[in-house]
């Protein structure tokens, strides 16, 4: 007998806030919990607009569905989302999937059949020349004490490849000034390491 609470019964969005629960206490970023939520939450009110509600109901066929709406999707500024942008999406969903399976709540993973948009390989749009780097510099006045932050704050991010967050939670004390390395606390992914 079948009872409330068997998780063939669970909604996709009951599993969806059980999936962002087991992440969050696994120790991940607040902003990937929230990408995630981002990203999940159109492809289940997708679904639930054709009357798909659980997990076991999700097809290959509803997946591929999915896709072709995504890369016909106009964001807001007009523009569709590009192949790393659909990759991410469904690369989330699959994430999500293979803990539905994981934890016994379909039967086997749909996403695993779906094949992903070819990844875009593109090199940065724009790179500061050494000239431009140093005129950026020079224009900072460095005699002012907010001059003189924001010439080291540059300075930091452009010879350590440190993170805009990591640069805004970095402490006095992260510092070695006699090696010139900087400990990075908790950067991406939580984890710590030195630069």
């Amino acid at each position: 007998m079948t009872t409330l609470h068997d998780s063939t019964l669970t909604t996709l969005r009951q599993q969806l806030a059980a999936y962002l629960d087991t992440l969050a206490a696994q120790g991940r970023a607040d902003s990937t919990l929230e990408t995630y939520r981002c990203y999940l939450l159109p492809f289940i009110d997708w679904c639930e607009q054709r009357t798909v509600c659980y997990p076991a109901q999700v097809t290959l066929a509803l997946l591929e569905s999915w896709q072709r709406y995504l890369r016909a999707y106009c964001k807001a500024d007009g523009h569709r989302y590009s192949n790393n942008g659909q990759r991410e999406r469904l690369g989330t969903l699959r994430l999500w999937f293979r803990w539905l399976l994981q934890r016994h709540h379909i039967l086997y993973n749909p996403t695993e059949l779906l094949v992903l948009p070819k990844e875009e390989k593109r090199l940065p749009a724009q790179i500061l020349s050494e000239r431009e780097t140093t005129q950026v510099l020079d224009s900072l006045d460095d005699l002012s004490v907010l001059g003189l932050r924001n010439r080291v704050m540059l300075e930091v991010l452009w010879s350590s490849g440190l993170r805009r967050m990591e640069l805004r939670q970095l402490k006095r004390d992260d510092i070695d000034f006699e090696r010139g390395a900087v400990v990075v606390s908790q950067g991406k992914g939580n984890k710590d390491r030195v630069v």
